[in-house]
């Protein structure tokens, strides 16, 4: 999925509880941390922009970060490509595991490339699973 072309964003109008909700992490224990507040910007720039339908929400089991207003979980996964792979930075092979072991769990996959190179992005496309990996920004 890519985002409207057109620029056709949408707004979101929630309270600030329900913004609080969508960065509480249910994985962990509903904790509010950096990680789960920039998993709530990711998801909220990918609705506003119509690559997830809305309105998302917190996936309470934590096995996924958000239900997509069609039922759709997906989970973001942010990969380091400025540091070693031998001290957790981006490895294609072990990084393109983790993102098909959330396929096979029918979890769609947003990649917060804030931080990595374009591997990922190659490799997904080569092995044809742009319909379910959507990278951001």
């Amino acid at each position: 999925p890519e985002p409207d072309p057109a620029g056709g964003a949408v707004e979101s109008e929630r309270s600030p509880e329900e913004h609080e909700d969508l960065a509480r992490d249910p994985a962990h224990g509903g904790a509010i941390t950096a990680g789960s507040l920039r998993e709530r910007e990711v998801g909220t720039a990918l609705e506003g922009t119509g690559v997830l339908p809305g309105p998302i929400r917190r996936d309470p089991t934590g096995a996924a970060e958000f239900i997509d207003g069609n039922g759709q979980d997906w989970d973001v996964k942010s990969f380091r490509s400025d540091f070693p792979a031998n001290r957790g930075g981006f490895d294609l092979e072990t990084d393109m595991g983790k993102v098909e072991k959330e396929l096979r769990s029918q979890h769609n996959v947003i990649v917060d490339t804030g931080r990595m190179t374009e591997a990922l992005r190659a490799e997904v496309a080569r092995r044809g699973l742009n319909d379910k990996v959507v990278f951001w920004p």
